[in-house]
């Protein structure tokens, strides 16, 4: 977590020196929010029209771990073939209210087995495939989606996942990280930071500097990465 009062007290310092002027508490809100959503789509990389990653968001352990804070892995109902995508109103399977979804990581189902009178549980992927695939294998007499080789699409906040005899399904999303907020009481007339009521920034510390040039960026203030460093320091031996 980033502390909001010391990103913003950085950011208002940067912006003073680069005659901004004066920067209003929701002016700064609406600022780092667009910053911090401006960082995580940086690691997330391009997604198709489905939301899907085009380049896999768990490509490397620094993506792993800048994303582990908002990684969900949930257990959804599939009624007849349809899952309801999170959107912040949804319980899974244990009963909880799941967060609602922004990015796809993966989608598995348990496969349950009798061997030998052994009952045995194993976790199986479930092939998200293209519209334009989707008639070609529910109508194949091949490769017909079964419950050894699934398969799903993403329609209109849902997924549809064939065979409709799937009871459930493990869905690993990503979702929106918390709103950031520097909220405040009055006093003398002036806005004093309010930890009690304020949200601090939902990303690693070492994100500070990214996110930090990308809000300046959106302020019309575009600073190479050590001119910010150099602000940091001097922020830092001035102890603020």
């Amino acid at each position: 977590m980033i502390n909001i009062d010391k990103f913003k007290n950085f950011l208002f310092n940067v912006a003073n020196k680069n005659g901004r002027g004066t920067i209003t508490p929701s002016q700064f809100n609406s600022f780092v929010e667009q910053g911090l959503i401006a960082w995580y789509n940086q690691k997330i990389g391009m997604k198709d029209a489905n939301g899907v990653p085009m380049s896999m968001v768990d490509n490397n352990q620094l993506n792993i771990e800048d994303l582990s804070d908002i990684k969900e892995e949930r257990r959804l109902l599939s009624h007849l073939g349809t899952v309801l995508i999170p959107d912040g109103t949804t319980y899974d399977l244990n009963g909880d209210l799941a967060p609602a979804y922004w990015t796809f990581g993966s989608l598995t189902f348990d496969y349950h087995q009798n061997k030998n009178g052994e009952k045995t549980v194993t976790e199986r992927p479930i092939e998200i495939v293209k519209d334009n695939e989707w008639g070609k294998r529910t109508s194949s007499t091949i490769v017909a989606p079964n419950m050894k080789r699934p398969i799903a699409k993403f329609l209109n906040g849902k997924l549809s996942v064939r065979p409709k005899s799937l009871v459930s399904v493990n869905l690993t999303y990503l979702r929106y990280p918390n709103t950031p907020k520097w909220d405040y009481t009055v006093v003398n007339g002036r806005p004093v930071y309010d930890s009690a009521s304020s949200v601090d920034i939902e990303a690693p510390k070492e994100a500070f500097n990214n996110i930090a040039m990308l809000c300046l960026g959106f302020m019309g203030i575009n600073l190479r990465e050590q001119d910010l460093v150099q602000y940091a320091n001097l922020n830092e031996n001035k102890g603020i």
